[in-house]
């Protein structure tokens, strides 16, 4: 969910251009850090009430991830959307 919600963010706001994109950018890249930082620093993960991820919920989350964004980009590639 959050890979793919990041890449709609990146995706609404990549039309812009100079420091704009690279702010979006920049902020996107930090939320994904720190939600990966929440899963890795015990206390974080105790804090939010996570689970440690098992290898099998990680593959789940990158098959997921990968769908998500692929089924985007296909989608606005066959809607022919810039």
């Amino acid at each position: 969910m959050v890979a793919s919600g990041l890449a709609v963010v990146m995706r609404l706001e990549g039309g812009e251009r100079g420091r704009r994109r690279l702010a979006v950018g920049g902020l996107c890249a930090a939320m994904a850090l720190l939600f990966l930082l929440a899963l890795v620093v015990p206390f974080l993960r105790e804090f939010y009430e996570l689970s440690a991820p098992t290898s099998e919920a990680v593959a789940a989350w990158a098959a997921g991830a990968t769908l998500g964004v692929g089924g985007m980009a296909g989608a606005l590639r066959l809607l022919r959307v810039s």
